[in-house]
């Protein structure tokens, strides 16, 4: 329980910095929160990771970094993510059988959560990663 706290303070803190206006007061750590938000990609679990990928996005959009190490990562993990991504789509899209145990002792929940967790992960940044532009493009139109 102590981890989901944790874990929710962290996601508070990242909404906090996703919420930063993008003026230039923002410009000088610019730099920083993208370095930061590349690593934490990569660590963090999937609800941290879609503020992460947002924080770069709008940072991206109002500053235009140029090209560093941490863009050509992101580029090889997102390429591996499509990758695996068939060795995933039975078990992303298969119904879920009902766990019938007597006692809690006898499961290995850890195992359980992260496997799961790791499957609707992939789903989400790739829906993210294909879906976001058009609907960028679908709020400008109405604005």
């Amino acid at each position: 329980m102590a981890e989901y706290n944790v874990q929710q303070v962290r996601k508070l803190v990242l909404e906090m910095i996703q919420r930063f206006p993008a003026n230039d007061f923002l410009k000088p750590f610019a730099k920083s929160i993208l370095q930061l938000s590349f690593k934490l990609l990569e660590v963090e679990n999937e609800e941290n990771v879609l503020v992460c990928l947002r924080i770069i996005i709008e940072l991206h959009k109002q500053f235009r970094p140029s090209h560093s190490n941490e863009i050509t990562r992101f580029l090889h993990f997102v390429k591996s993510i499509y990758k695996e991504l068939p060795n995933h789509l039975n078990k992303i899209f298969e119904p879920k059988q009902p766990i019938k145990i007597k006692d809690l002792a006898d499961r290995d929940f850890n195992l359980e959560v992260n496997s799961e967790f790791s499957s609707q992960f992939q789903c989400q940044i790739t829906n993210l990663l294909i879906f976001r532009p058009s609907l960028e493009k679908h709020s400008r139109r109405q604005r």
